[in-house]
């Protein structure tokens, strides 16, 4: 039933609307779009790095240029774009109307994970404090909304997390370890609600098919073996050469045993696909390194193209079991009720061992960066055997994450937008 006797305009930007292409930050995405949809006829509108037709139809909504750069490169010592002598301001104008005519602000995903440095007009955290003081300086209510909060280490994180967090009228957040960092780092957690990833509000595709035209668009032939779904990505932000060489030959040598061991095919899947600045950013291209180091090359295929999220989530049900140091990865084979490996390293950990508690699933976090090959396939033959159990698992549990994941928009249409509809 929607609450609403007139369209409400909502305007939301930080990490979460992305237009890089990116298949988890998409699902985040959409289950915002078709949550607030269920309470309000509304207008949305995405503050994105580059606005385009292609996303605007793909989830019914105006994109408009944000504080970003087009490139990390053209990033490169300056502000924010806009506060640069010589910047044409007219983003600035554009953010300044759409939010001045709003009527509820939302910072979307996870702005203070200290991926980069956050310095005066610069970083995810000050993008985020940035939209709360827009929200408050044109008297707009502004909500948090599926955020993800790691241990914060500095300073001036803590206290753009403080700002934001306390002066929202509702955070949502993907796990109970979020809440417990930001506990410690003095934020009041009186407004903050525990929930899951809403990236698992997504709707599944089991339209096998559809799957099985995208391996046909790709030109690949697989046969009647188990299919192994292989997401990885390089944290090229954090590791240097060595240390992906390292993980790129440990992943392909991995590959081998479970080829030959489990007489397997494998299928290299893109949850990122962004072709602008680092190679690395785009899972294509690490996946390409990787298949190189593998010796048994016949029985392992890759997605070269670009596809959008409901093709993207049509492999999934092409698979017996999915292996990525991703979390999407993980949310994407637990609604198919694919059973999976995730692998974790001293990077990643944080994002990977909260979600796998909340799906009961801890045992299947595996150590990459510690863990021998011989340890990585007795934790994957422990997977394998059981994998019939473990999908029977998946599928008893989706239906009460997804209705989880639904209350993320659910709190903020009833705790928001019905205030700001009445007045």
């Amino acid at each position: 039933m929607k609450l609403n006797r007139r369209k409400i305009k909502i305007v939301i930007g930080g990490p979460c609307p992305s237009t890089t292409d990116d298949r988890g930050d998409e699902a985040v995405f959409y289950n915002f779009c078709v949550g607030i949809r269920k309470f309000f006829d509304c207008e949305i509108t995405a503050l994105v790095r580059h606005p385009n037709k292609k996303f605007e139809q793909l989830f019914d909504v105006k994109t408009i240029k944000n504080f970003d750069h087009d490139s990390h490169e053209e990033s490169e010592g300056r502000f924010f774009l806009g506060f640069n002598p010589g910047d044409s301001p007219g983003n600035l104008k554009t953010i300044k109307k759409t939010i001045e005519a709003c009527d509820l602000v939302v910072i979307g995903g996870s702005c203070f994970e200290e991926n980069s440095p956050d310095t005066f007009l610069r970083g995810q955290g000050f993008y985020g404090a940035m939209l709360a003081m827009l929200a408050t300086f044109f008297a707009k209510p502004y909500a948090v909304y599926g955020m993800m909060q790691p241990l914060i280490k500095k300073d001036t994180t803590r206290q753009l997390a403080k700002f934001v967090c306390e002066g929202a009228q509702v955070v949502t957040l993907k796990e109970q370890y979020s809440r417990e960092q930001l506990l410690n780092a003095n934020i009041s957690d009186q407004n903050m609600h525990v929930l899951v990833d809403p990236a698992l509000g997504v709707q599944p595709i089991f339209d096998f098919e559809k799957g099985l035209n995208i391996l046909e668009q790709e030109d690949i032939n697989v046969t009647k073996k188990p299919i192994v779904g292989i997401l990885f990505r390089s944290f090229y932000w954090l590791w240097n050469e060595i240390e992906f060489k390292n993980y790129r030959d440990k992943l392909a040598e991995f590959c081998d045993q479970i080829i030959e061991k489990y007489d397997v095919q494998l299928l290299f899947i893109p949850l990122q696909c962004y072709t602008k600045g680092n190679p690395y950013i785009d899972d294509r291209f690490t996946a390409r390194q990787v298949c190189n180091s593998i010796q048994n090359k016949s029985v392992v295929f890759t997605i070269k193209g670009n596809y959008a999220l409901p093709e993207t989530l049509s492999l999934f049900q092409l698979l017996d079991l999915v292996i990525t140091n991703r979390r999407h990865g993980t949310n994407f084979a637990a609604l198919h009720h694919v059973p999976f490996m995730t692998l974790y390293t001293h990077e990643n950990k944080w994002k990977i061992y909260p979600l796998l508690k909340s799906l009961e699933m801890s045992d299947y976090a595996i150590d990459f960066e510690n863990f021998n090959i011989n340890h990585l396939i007795e934790s994957f033959d422990k997977i394998w055997k059981s994998k019939t159990k473990l999908s029977k698992k998946l599928a008893s549990q989706v239906i009460k994450l997804q209705e989880k994941a639904a209350l993320h928009t659910e709190l903020i249409a009833k705790n928001i937008l019905k205030k700001v509809n009445r007045g």
